[in-house]
């Protein structure tokens, strides 16, 4: 997983990307779920920290992980096949 917070142009923002990945091959799978909320209200690094987490919650709720580990299993089939 991966995200950020920022402060743009007067508009706080949070986001981060989601997948699996497997650590004894450092294999990540194709799936991936991306999520991005923004606050124009409220311009602060603290805001937009708070909208990362929210971001990130919402990221994982939306991952379909049985998708995301099949296409990692085939990518670890396709690269024993190499």
């Amino acid at each position: 997983m991966n995200g950020e917070a920022t402060v743009l142009a007067g508009v706080s923002v949070g986001w981060a990307i989601v997948t699996v990945s497997d650590k004894k091959t450092n294999l990540v799978s194709t799936e991936v779920s991306l999520n991005t909320v923004v606050n124009a209200k409220s311009a602060s690094i603290d805001t937009a920290e708070k909208l990362l987490y929210s971001a990130l919650e919402n990221a994982i709720r939306d991952l379909d992980i049985d998708k995301a580990n099949n296409a990692l299993k085939v990518l670890a089939q396709d690269s024993r096949k190499r």
